[in-house]
């Protein structure tokens, strides 16, 4: 994928108001953009003391957003929000669970990880790279970048 200078690729936190704005966008703009969706944190009750939904309760309207708002077209899919222990009723890693719903939906995306996910999430990455074709989005910081072996 070959993004010129002239593309746009805005970071989303996938709240209402996000995925609004990027429904009523033209066609054009459309056209000259690629969203990073970072899927939020799960919400914290505090009255109750634990989230306030289940990790498939969060995620479960993902896929038909993504598709319902942004259509067919390509998205780059952030979950360092989700903690790296969690996992679905069933036991699937969540970044599995958002990959197979996109694909159910008829929705596209490119996974983003960072150089210090876990070796589940590693896992779970490259068997969605397998699955899709579409490469991999890997998300540096400010610091890791500015160091010296950052090409290794």
């Amino acid at each position: 994928m070959n993004l010129g200078s002239e593309h746009y690729v805005p970071c989303l936190r996938w709240k209402q108001g996000e995925y609004q704005a990027l429904l009523r966008l033209s066609s054009d703009a459309k056209n000259s953009l690629t969203p990073l969706i970072e899927i939020p944190e799960i919400g914290f009750d505090f009255e109750t003391r634990r989230e306030s939904k289940s990790v498939d309760e969060h995620l479960s309207a993902f896929g038909k957003r993504v598709r319902e708002k942004w259509g067919k077209r390509l998205c780059f899919v952030d979950m360092h929000l989700i903690r790296e222990l969690e996992r679905m009723k069933n036991g699937q890693h969540p970044f599995a669970f958002v990959f197979d719903d996109l694909r159910s939906k008829g929705a596209r995306g490119i996974p983003v990880i960072n150089l210090e996910q876990d070796s589940a999430c590693q896992k779970a990455i490259k068997e969605i790279t397998a699955i899709d074709k579409g490469g991999l989005c890997i998300r540096i910081g400010i610091e890791e970048a500015a160091k010296g072996n950052i090409a290794t």
